[in-house]
């Protein structure tokens, strides 16, 4: 599993935490400056994020026998090995800016 930092852009629903890389491409393709907030891992909340099927779940229903792509970590069973922690928005904000630099922001982000 990667270790890299997820973020999730302000301006959008936070539903989905995405790489830096992903962000840099989306910048290069727009001509305004993006809000990002740093992603921390949730724990212990009573849900998952299953990575092939790119849904949350509660832990407990929808996998296991009743996933066809149930894959257990161990090859015997309990937690699948698609079944990942949630992610939630850290209160950390960032400016990715014209010149691809990502600097901590200090000011008032509105929405989100």
């Amino acid at each position: 599993m990667s270790n890299e930092k997820l973020y999730f852009e302000r301006n959008s629903d936070m539903e989905y935490s995405y790489t830096l890389k992903h962000f840099i491409e989306k910048r290069i393709e727009s001509e305004s400056d993006i809000f990002l907030e740093l992603a921390k891992t949730e724990f212990h909340n009573g849900l998952y994020f299953c990575t092939e099927y790119g849904e949350v779940g509660e832990v407990g229903e929808g996998c296991g026998k009743y996933c066809s792509h149930y894959s257990p970590r161990n090859n015997k069973n309990g937690r699948c090995r698609f079944s990942k922690n949630t992610q939630t928005g850290s209160g950390k904000i960032f400016l990715l800016d014209e010149n691809l630099k990502l600097t901590l922001y200090k000011g008032v982000v509105y929405g989100k």
